[in-house]
């Protein structure tokens, strides 16, 4: 190295290192970065839950009609805007409901845990290759 800085050859060495440690590092940090955000489906699924099984000690009923304000009230996307709740697979019932929470946007490429489901007695499942314990934390 010269007194007066760095050659191109030294600053091109530079560069390819950086260049394959991001390469090596990339994918594994993108499958930490979904499996991270699998909270807010954990989140939002316990969140609505919540309010229902509030619903159901109030008015003996999870339906709306018998005065629980479910639909109109909670919320139907997580904080972040990757999961939502999806209204064409909510089973909703006087005495039972069945929530499904559903990927949005990047979120989608979780191969392994996509859509978490919560019902009224708390059984997690979830569609995707992986079992519901490795989704849902414990």
């Amino acid at each position: 190295m010269s007194a007066r800085g760095l050659s191109l050859m030294e600053v091109i060495v530079v560069m390819a290192i950086i260049g394959a440690l991001l390469a090596i590092t990339w994918p594994s940090l993108d499958q930490m970065m979904l499996r991270a955000r699998r909270t807010e489906a954990v989140t939002l699924l316990m969140i609505s839950a919540q309010d229902l099984a509030r619903c159901r000690a109030l008015y003996d009923s999870y339906l709306p009609q018998d005065g629980c304000p479910w639909l109109t009230q909670l919320p139907t996307y997580s904080l972040g805007g990757r999961y939502r709740i999806d209204p064409a697979s909510a089973h909703i019932e006087v005495e039972a409901f069945q929530l499904t929470a559903v990927p949005v946007g990047a979120q989608q490429r979780d191969g392994e845990c996509l859509s978490f489901v919560l019902d009224h007695r708390g059984q997690q499942s979830v569609t995707g290759a992986a079992l519901a314990v490795r989704c849902w934390p414990q």
